[in-house]
Protein backbone atom coordinates (compact mmCIF):
# COMPACT_ATOMS: atom_id res chain seq x y z
CA UNK A 1 0.00 0.00 0.00
CA UNK A 2 1.28 3.46 -0.93
CA UNK A 3 0.33 6.65 0.81
CA UNK A 4 0.92 10.02 -0.77
CA UNK A 5 0.27 13.30 0.95
CA UNK A 6 1.02 16.90 0.13
CA UNK A 7 0.43 19.51 2.79
CA UNK A 8 -0.67 22.50 0.76
CA UNK A 9 -0.02 24.96 3.57
CA UNK A 10 3.61 23.78 3.82
CA UNK A 11 4.24 23.34 0.09
CA UNK A 12 6.54 26.10 -1.12
CA UNK A 13 6.58 25.54 -4.85
CA UNK A 14 8.91 28.49 -5.50
CA UNK A 15 11.62 27.08 -3.23
CA UNK A 16 11.38 23.35 -3.94
CA UNK A 17 12.82 21.06 -6.58
CA UNK A 18 9.53 19.16 -7.08
CA UNK A 19 10.51 16.22 -4.84
CA UNK A 20 6.93 14.96 -4.85
CA UNK A 21 7.20 14.43 -8.62
CA UNK A 22 10.81 13.17 -8.63
CA UNK A 23 10.27 10.43 -6.05
CA UNK A 24 6.84 9.16 -7.15
CA UNK A 25 7.30 5.59 -8.50
CA UNK A 26 4.71 5.98 -11.26
CA UNK A 27 6.14 9.29 -12.43
CA UNK A 28 9.70 7.89 -12.44
CA UNK A 29 8.75 4.97 -14.67
CA UNK A 30 6.88 7.27 -17.04
CA UNK A 31 3.79 5.05 -17.09
CA UNK A 32 1.25 7.63 -15.95
CA UNK A 33 1.12 11.18 -14.81
CA UNK A 34 -0.53 10.96 -11.40
CA UNK A 35 0.86 14.26 -10.09
CA UNK A 36 -0.02 17.44 -11.94
CA UNK A 37 0.33 21.10 -11.15
CA UNK A 38 -2.87 22.63 -9.90
CA UNK A 39 -3.82 26.17 -9.09
CA UNK A 40 -0.95 28.43 -8.07
CA UNK A 41 1.57 25.79 -9.19
CA UNK A 42 0.98 23.45 -6.26
CA UNK A 43 0.91 19.69 -6.93
CA UNK A 44 -2.33 17.73 -7.16
CA UNK A 45 -2.24 13.94 -6.73
CA UNK A 46 -4.79 11.91 -8.70
CA UNK A 47 -6.11 9.42 -6.14
CA UNK A 48 -7.66 7.10 -8.71
CA UNK A 49 -4.39 6.59 -10.60
CA UNK A 50 -2.05 6.58 -7.62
Amino acid sequence: MRIAAVLHDRCQNRKCNKECIKFCPLMRTGVTECITEGERGKPVISETIC
